[in-house]
């Protein structure tokens, strides 16, 4: 069953899109939520609310909120998602404060997760550059960081450098193909496994927290979906540096 849902205003070229909100299963201690970018697949195909009830009824995580943002279309996905500061934008000022209006009672959840898989995965870690005192985790599964000749992984430290943000990457021991044209203008000219290692390499050496993992498979929902429970189950885990 599909979670209500209310409309995110635009933001400057953006238009608006929807988000579905799925409460804890308790209020008392919901102090995290989890931002899922790719709303559609995670509702879906990835099984984020069914992971999330799983985490849920362990005793050692806390109730969390969890938030579904629309990707609107898969064409529209292409054009938002790959390190766009507009996105990034409506994220970090725009999203919160329409999801309280909507739910006030969700006030007390101050520890935000964003999450986000292949091109929306990228983007999480963009989002948490442009603003680094906003997300407290982030999780990118087999994130897109071949994009544009591994742009963001070679960037990050002279533009963006050192935050609290924790970060958790991943890969499948498959994803190895390359070259690949995903549209005549996106070409991946490296594995997605070597994009993964290059972004958290940029992440450790600017001093952020980093867990990555490979996992047995290849770019596939399946995949992400087994191993978003222990992701959920990490982003509320004690981080290993001060914050």
């Amino acid at each position: 069953m599909t979670p209500p849902a209310f409309s995110l205003p635009g933001l400057g070229s953006l238009p608006e899109r929807q988000v579905w909100v799925i409460p804890p299963q308790r209020l008392a201690g919901a102090r995290h939520a989890v931002i899922f970018l790719d709303g559609e697949f995670y509702l879906d195909r990835v099984q984020g609310p069914r992971a999330s009830a799983q985490v849920q009824a362990s005793s050692s995580v806390a109730p969390f909120w969890q938030i579904y943002v629309s990707h609107r279309s898969l064409a529209a996905r292409w054009l938002e998602c790959p390190c766009v500061s507009e996105f990034s934008q409506l994220l970090a000022e725009r999203l919160w404060p329409a999801v309280l209006h909507h739910h006030p009672e969700a006030v007390s959840a101050l520890h935000h997760t964003l999450i986000g898989l292949s091109f929306t995965g990228l983007s999480a870690v963009y989002s948490a550059g442009e603003y680094p005192s906003r997300w407290q985790a982030v999780v990118a599964q087999s994130g897109s960081f071949w994009w544009q000749e591994a742009w963001l992984p070679h960037v990050w430290e002279t533009r963006f450098g050192k935050g609290r943000t924790r970060f958790g990457v991943e890969v499948g021991d498959k994803e190895t193909s390359f070259p690949v044209a995903h549209r005549p203008e996106c070409v991946q000219t490296m594995s997605q496994i070597e994009g993964v290692e290059r972004m958290a390499a940029a992440l450790r050496k600017t001093g952020h927290e980093v867990r990555s993992s490979r996992f047995a498979g290849g770019h596939d929902f399946r995949a992400w979906a087994d191993t978003l429970p222990a992701w959920l189950e990490w982003a509320q885990s004690p981080p290993r540096v001060a914050l």
